[in-house]
């Protein structure tokens, strides 16, 4: 059944004073919780909305952000409780410039439906950012900082994906375990310094079709699939698989790695 919220409130439970945001609803500098005293129903997200941190872990309903654009620092569906998150066709906005941005580290009864969905994570960063995720299905998801990166953007976890892209400004990507991919585009590095794709220790799997790019230092990285061509870019150490790299005659790269 469909749930209507008409006012936050700051305590579980409906407890504590109500939100004093426009409307009763949080605002850019608050944070949002569903959990065991939530209630049950279905939660449809109408509107567009901007908060600091989302977290539902341990909610025992839905949440259906149907064709909503919000605007979110950090996402932890992390937890136990009985909830099914459907994203629809929305565009989620993930503006964390540091720590876990995006945390499903445990999903235990969790019914995750990507559908057609796009999560991009905007933030730049001042410290490394981390992408917690076990086992999950997502639409496409996007690691496109505003303005130049350099800081780490960690992937952990084997998940799925029908389009995973690197933006121009994501100069540094560590990942972990397994990511598998329809479609995986990586925008070449401008010659900048560090670009950095592939793992800082171990090693990471990309599987997905052949891809090109320029200017990367790429490091513990395994390409299934089809081959990472890599043009004008460094060997980070020569632990690298399905990947084909052409050192430039000059310059410095950008850093993509396994973990």
């Amino acid at each position: 059944f469909p749930v209507t919220i008409t006012k936050w409130f700051n305590g579980t439970g409906g407890t504590g004073g109500a939100c004093s945001a426009a409307g009763g609803v949080p605002g850019a500098a608050d944070n949002a919780t569903f959990d065991g005293a939530s209630g049950g129903g279905t939660v449809t997200v109408d509107t567009n909305f901007s908060i600091t941190t989302l977290t539902f872990g341990q909610f025992t309903g839905g949440i259906n952000f149907g064709s909503s654009t919000p605007t979110i620092q950090n996402v932890s569906g992390t937890g136990n409780g009985t909830r099914t998150i459907s994203l629809g066709t929305a565009v989620l906005n993930i503006t964390g410039p540091t720590q876990t941005v995006w945390n499903f580290t445990t999903t235990t009864n969790l019914t995750f439906v990507p559908q057609q969905s796009t999560i991009i994570f905007t933030g730049v960063g001042t410290g490394a950012r981390t992408f917690n995720s076990t086992g999950l299905t997502y639409n496409h998801v996007y690691v496109s900082p505003t303005s130049s990166s350099p800081k780490p953007f960690n992937f952990t976890g084997n998940n799925t994906y029908t389009s995973l892209n690197f933006g121009a400004n994501a100069r540094s990507i560590d990942l972990t375990n397994t990511q598998t991919t329809t479609t995986l585009n990586i925008s070449s590095a401008t010659l900048v310094s560090p670009n950095f794709m592939g793992s800082a220790a171990g090693t990471a799997t990309i599987s997905s079709a052949a891809v090109s790019t320029s200017y990367w230092m790429i490091q513990n990285l395994t390409k299934n699939n089809g081959t990472l061509t890599c043009t004008n870019c460094w060997d980070g150490g020569g632990n690298n698989s399905g990947v084909s790299i052409t050192p430039p005659s000059s310059g410095v790269v950008r850093i993509v790695t396994g973990k």
